[in-house]
């Protein structure tokens, strides 16, 4: 599972992107436009936006991850599995922020993609474990929990766009301070050479 997901995030192109509604399975498996898919209003539900493939596709394999655990009656197999699971999302906080660090220092798409990634994970995590919990060996149930890493996900998109969007504005300020000079320095000319006729 953990080489399966490594290789998924160092071979595939992060650029690449899908439209995603939050549900993971349907949007590893429908081929939906951001024109078809509507807000239904409910509390957990997650804004329709562009993700990375890579993300769905890693999500994916982490619910097939839990679909095994919930396949084993051994709890030892179940928590060495779940813990895969797990392990699964970490490689994507290694991963995608490392090997493509220079296009998400230079591409401000690619920033808002982490974003929106880091999100989704964070969207998919708050109900992962509880549609398989009643399914998992027994003796493992309760503690089996992946909101731990919530705020983890929230954080690494939130830093990155932040970054991004920083750095923008820090631009824009420069790009602005420098119009007002030429602006005043044009005037200075025009009002200094018109007198002399």
């Amino acid at each position: 599972a953990l080489a399966q997901a490594r290789d998924l995030l160092e071979g595939e192109e992060y650029h690449n992107t899908t439209h995603a509604s939050g549900d993971v399975l349907a949007d590893a498996s429908a081929s939906t436009s951001p024109d078809e898919v509507s807000f239904d209003g409910r509390v957990l539900s997650f804004e329709p936006c562009q993700v990375s493939v890579v993300c769905v596709k890693l999500l994916r394999a982490v619910h097939d991850t839990l679909e095994e655990v919930c396949r084993t009656p051994s709890a030892d197999v179940g928590r060495t599995l779940f813990q895969a699971a797990r392990e699964q999302l970490d490689l994507f906080r290694a991963i995608v922020p490392i090997r493509h660090r220079e296009s998400l220092a230079s591409v401000p798409r690619l920033s808002a993609v982490l974003y929106n990634d880091c999100m989704y994970v964070a969207h998919n995590l708050m109900t992962l474990v509880h549609e398989y919990r009643p399914r998992f060996p027994e003796d493992m149930r309760a503690a089996a929990a992946m909101v731990d890493m919530l705020p983890v996900f929230r954080d690494l998109g939130a830093s990155h766009l932040g970054a991004r969007v920083e750095e923008h504005r820090a631009a824009l300020a420069h790009l602005a301070a420098s119009i007002v000079l030429f602006s005043s320095g044009e005037e200075a000319r025009g009002s200094g050479g018109g007198g002399g006729g």
